[in-house]
């Protein structure tokens, strides 16, 4: 039988389980094309089960919430704009970046990488973390991998 103690500390995840679930999270925005407000939820949801047992898990979760308010405010946007200006080629176009960005996301966490979605605003920042403590990124939306320093002895 388990103590209290024991059941209140969160387990690790291994780094197939911290894979499988960012991969899923990022697959999870496409289920704004069954109802619209699930492709924000059910990535949520995922973020909070697991936000604590991984530092990765809670930066794509993080990501992934500016990723879906991102999204759909351009789809309401694109729409709008539809039936004044532009006709429908904004909104198809949105509604097609929001299918294959999630799968490029959902690829690239698959193989441990951190993908930033291109244009995406920081609207979600965890308390506590500061806007620098988001790591950089390329202009493919690409997170650099982290290089370690050589520090010479001589002062």
């Amino acid at each position: 039988m388990q103590s209290h103690d024991e059941t209140r500390v969160p387990r690790t995840m291994t780094e197939n389980e911290i894979r499988q679930w960012t991969m899923s999270m990022h697959i999870g925005l496409l289920a704004s094309y069954v109802l619209p407000v699930l492709g924000a939820a059910v990535p949520a949801s995922m973020w909070f089960m697991r936000r604590n047992r991984s530092e990765r898990v809670d930066r794509h979760g993080e990501m992934l919430m500016n990723a879906a308010l991102c999204i759909h405010g351009a789809l309401v946007l694109a729409f709008a704009l539809s039936f004044f200006i532009f006709g429908m080629l904004p909104f198809f176009a949105v509604m097609i970046a929001a299918v294959v960005l999630p799968c490029i996301g959902a690829l690239k966490a698959n193989d441990g990488e951190l993908w930033r979605y291109p244009l995406v605003r920081d609207f979600v920042r965890l308390p506590g973390r500061r806007p620098s403590a988001a790591p950089p990124v390329t202009a493919l939306g690409m997170v650099p991998e982290a290089v370690p320093v050589e520090r010479s002895e001589a002062a």
